[in-house]
């Protein structure tokens, strides 16, 4: 973190050779360069360590080669509204059975304005994107799958 004339930088260095690119300016505090080189190096690395978030932006460019326009927006409008807002700043070695147990179980105790639950398919989409995601970081960075694997499906069974 370098502060040139009064504003806060972010150089950071890439690959073997410690030379940094361009600096990345314009941050208002010292907080937010941190956070983009952060985010900046999450993206670089394939660690279990890395941010969600990160995790994510990694994969939607890499499935964005893969899938039709009308899938990935269907992918990112889930990964948007329904896993984003709850795992989004924790690092993905810390999702764990119980955090997504809780997730789970808040998905299936939603009630919109009319009082209606999500239904059982919907359900099962919100978790097939879970599940591709950790899939993902199993095989990018060597995560381990045990959280997911115990926690795969939602059942619900409704009493009419």
């Amino acid at each position: 973190m370098e502060k040139r004339c009064g504003m806060p930088t972010s150089t950071i260095p890439i690959g073997l050779e410690r030379r940094s690119i361009s600096a990345k300016r314009g941050f208002s505090t010292q907080r937010e360069a941190k956070e983009y080189e952060r985010t900046f190096m999450d993206q670089q690395n394939a660690t279990s360590d890395i941010l969600f978030s990160s995790l994510v932006t990694n994969y939607l460019e890499d499935m964005e080669h893969r899938l039709k326009p009308t899938t990935m927006e269907n992918k990112r409008f889930i990964i948007d509204t329904k896993l984003l807002p709850y795992f989004g700043r924790q690092k993905v070695c810390d999702i764990d059975t119980i955090k997504i147990r809780k997730w789970q179980n808040e998905l299936i105790s939603f009630r919109d304005r009319d009082d209606k639950p999500f239904s059982q398919t919907y359900l099962k989409t919100v978790n097939n994107q879970m599940s591709a995601i950790m899939n993902y970081a199993v095989g990018l960075s060597g995560v381990h799958r045990g959280a997911l694997l115990r926690t795969r499906k939602i059942l619900v069974r409704r009493i009419l």
